[in-house]
């Protein structure tokens, strides 16, 4: 556990020269509105991409098993090893649950039928960065990062019939793709926030998902004609 369960030297030095940068370029006028919002989201984005290094090992990267590869008693094991490698790691309960529900999305959503050549690499760069926020997690609450007052800047979520999917030229696949999503974004929501605006970031993640997977008809029909 101890080769996967906290931060290297080289993890903790890019994540203290990250901070360094952070409250330097905090100590800057504002050149335009959004420059404050948007910098912020960049920032985070990098704070996160290091702090779930320790998840990402618990996952058994940089080298995992080929899935492909394995029989179904090793996916099996893999599957429990994984999870008990999260569990000492910190996860909750529930973030555990957001980890899982947010991966059956990612596989029913990348997974379907690409439209154009880019699709899947937009799309797993965007689950990357949802997954990225939820390791994170653990290491800014070990911090005390948690709190538990509500964002009063979070959308709430909208819930969308099967029909008027279907109406509006999604597949079935599609539809239970996008229901997928929703359902670990109802897990995401629901967790504490560990910084400011960490609930809007993966609101905007998960809507920059929807609107690809509400485009696929229209792409359809340009690409049929």
């Amino acid at each position: 556990m101890e080769r996967f369960s906290k931060l290297s030297e080289p993890e903790l030095g890019a994540y203290k020269r990250l901070r360094e940068l952070w409250i330097a370029w905090s100590g800057m006028p504002r050149l335009h509105p959004s420059e404050g919002v948007e910098t912020s989201r960049i920032f985070n984005d990098l704070q996160n991409r290091l702090l779930e290094r320790p998840g990402l090992r618990a996952n058994l990267w940089p080298e995992p098993p080929d899935w492909n590869q394995l029989s179904s008693l090793e996916q099996e094991e893999v599957t429990a090893l994984v999870r008990k490698n999260l569990e000492e790691l910190g996860t909750t309960p529930a973030e555990l649950a957001a980890w899982y529900a947010l991966g059956n999305a990612a596989g029913n959503i990348c997974g379907l039928p690409e439209l154009h050549p880019m699709q899947k690499e937009e799309c797993v760069h965007t689950f990357h960065k949802l997954q990225a926020r939820l390791l994170a997690r653990l290491r800014l609450r070990a911090a005390g990062r948690e709190t538990r007052t509500p964002d009063s800047n979070t959308i709430p979520n909208t819930i969308v019939r099967r029909e008027r999917l279907a109406a509006a030229g999604m597949t079935n696949k599609e539809i239970e793709a996008w229901e997928s999503l929703a359902r670990a974004a109802d897990h995401i929501y629901q967790l504490p926030e560990v910084y400011p605006g960490e609930h809007r970031e993966s609101q905007q993640d998960c809507h920059d998902i929807e609107l690809r997977l509400l485009a696929r008809p229209a792409l359809r029909a340009v690409l049929d004609e």
